[in-house]
């Protein structure tokens, strides 16, 4: 049986791919939304992602994505994307699910391995982003 911290990871997950990305992804919207990231990432001030949840999402992402011979999650701006997303395309509701997700997360990792993620190695950060 899956234990619930790691079922409520799951379904952030899942709520964003389903709900914000898809609609991301409709003709046009996905370019604008990469368009803005590259624009304003560097100078924009998080809007929905407070900096320990931007935090996470990049240690998220980069334990999915690393770097290696081409850039990490981080390095192509998924922090902002993932931002924008939840700012312009998540309904109220999926955004306060999706924020609340974030302590799924750092429960799932506190449960596992008696850390938080940060404080894990990046091989730990990784079996623990992919569930």
């Amino acid at each position: 049986m899956t234990p619930p911290v790691a079922v409520g990871c799951r379904q952030v997950m899942r709520s964003l791919l389903q709900e914000g990305l898809v609609a991301a992804l409709l003709p046009g919207a996905a370019a604008a939304g990469w368009r803005a990231v590259a624009s304003t990432a560097s100078e924009a001030p998080l809007r929905v992602l407070n900096s320990a949840q931007a935090s996470l999402v990049a240690l998220v992402a980069d334990a999915i994505l690393p770097r290696t011979d081409s850039p990490s999650a981080t390095e192509m701006g998924v922090v902002w994307w993932i931002e924008a997303v939840a700012a312009d395309y998540l309904s109220d509701a999926k955004r306060r699910e999706f924020l609340d997700g974030f302590g799924a997360i750092e429960g799932l990792a506190l449960s596992i391995t008696g850390s938080p993620p940060a404080s894990l190695p990046a091989g730990r950060r990784r079996a623990i982003a992919l569930g």
